[in-house]
């Protein structure tokens, strides 16, 4: 992946770090995880919970996106018609 993408490995290993570590311990994670059955394998995040959003590939990437942007802006995004 770190070679197709043009991602330094080293990058590649601090998201996975973030994910395995810090994800699960976050404000947003503690209040929504128990939402999810069966419940998310914590183990292949961020996949195993990308999954759970679905529809066509662009609508659940932005529906994942949207799911973590109080990590990111501090409050929750929505979608809006005609993303």
């Amino acid at each position: 992946m770190s070679e197709a993408m043009g991602i330094p490995m080293r990058t590649i290993q601090r998201w996975r770090s973030w994910w395995a570590g810090q994800f699960p311990l976050t404000p947003l994670w503690q209040a929504t995880c128990a939402r999810f059955m069966p419940p998310v394998d914590l183990h292949l995040l961020p996949t195993s919970l990308a999954e759970r959003f679905t529809g066509s590939i662009e609508k659940s990437m932005q529906l994942f996106l949207c799911f973590l942007s109080p990590l990111t802006v501090g409050y929750p995004l929505t979608l809006n018609e005609g993303w």
